[in-house]
């Protein structure tokens, strides 16, 4: 199991809600990866979960264009 910095207090691969990662900012991740805090499954949980909430806001956005027609 991966070892954190014990100053971070970010989101944790199997440990953390899809909404701790999207809270994440990419400036923020950019620097975790950078730095060595986030391992390959950080970077994936974050980067998921970023996709599923676009994709979400995407077909709730269509929905609503749909039901005005």
């Amino acid at each position: 199991m991966k070892e954190y910095p014990k100053d971070y207090n970010g989101p944790k691969s199997g440990k953390s809600i899809q909404e701790e990662w999207i809270a994440v900012r990419d400036y923020d991740a950019f620097k975790y990866i950078r730095d060595g805090v986030w391992s390959y499954s950080d970077f994936d949980c974050w980067f998921y979960s970023c996709i599923e909430h676009h994709r979400v806001d995407a077909v709730k956005q269509f929905q609503k264009i749909q039901n005005r027609s």
